[in-house]
């Protein structure tokens, strides 16, 4: 059964109401519309819903908080209604794609983070064209180990993750092995969700070196790019 107590404070600006073990305070503006409400667990941490609302009564940003970090999707708007940022948060972090909006519509910002490391941004400008990035549209994972050292009768495991920002599609990712006792060979990984996956057994000992090829698709024009290249150790 739902229990709660209702406080008024600083002539009638603020409102506490007890609901289901949370204090939800609610402050308002002179003209009497809400300008925030937030829910607190014990000892003031924030845990559940957060609004902010501007002047006009137009909600200005919705987040929902767990244990005092933001969780779950995250909204900034601007006056007019429209969208100014949209993300995903997980224990405190930014998880998967978020974006930033100029006031426009157009897309501002685009990001894109996992837990596994992947992490990529850029920038643009108003007419839509990228003027700035930061991180790797690509990472790579060795999944079966902290090192690179592998015994030979083990299993290679490596996970590709990638951004897809506006403008930029990656179409093929493939992957090319050379070492002393094979003759060179490329494959290509299956693509899903924005990961690659690719694992293989490797029988003979000795140094192999792994090369990545990424083929996207950046404002219409075809481009490849090789990336990720390293070595692994089989003994």
């Amino acid at each position: 059964m739902m229990s709660f107590l209702v406080l008024f404070t600083s002539c009638n600006q603020t409102k506490e109401e007890l609901k289901n073990g949370h204090l939800i305070v609610t402050s308002y503006y002179w003209n009497g519309r809400i300008k925030e409400q937030k829910s607190y667990i014990k000892d003031s941490v924030l845990d559940g819903s957060s609004r902010l609302f501007y002047k006009n009564g137009q909600l200005e940003e919705l987040r929902v908080y767990k244990n005092g970090l933001p969780d779950s999707v995250s909204t900034f708007f601007y006056p007019n209604g429209k969208i100014g940022s949209i993300g995903t948060f997980e224990n405190g972090e930014l998880i998967g794609e978020h974006f930033r909006y100029y006031k426009s519509g157009k897309m501002e910002t685009y990001g894109y983070s996992n837990k596994l490391g992947a992490e990529y941004s850029c920038n643009y400008d108003t007419s839509g064209r990228i003027t700035f990035e930061r991180g790797s549209i690509i990472t790579l994972i060795i999944v079966n180990s902290q090192t690179d050292t592998f015994k030979s009768d083990g299993l290679y495991k490596e996970l590709v993750q990638f951004a897809s920002p506006p403008g930029i599609q990656v179409n093929k990712i493939t992957l090319r092995i050379e070492s002393a006792n094979t003759l060179p060979y490329e494959i290509e990984l299956p693509i899903s969700n924005r990961q690659a996956y690719y694992s293989r057994k490797f029988n003979a000992p000795g140094e192999y070196q792994l090369s990545h090829t990424v083929y996207y698709t950046r404002n219409r024009s075809q481009h490849f790019s090789k990336v990720l290249s390293g070595k692994i150790f089989l003994k």
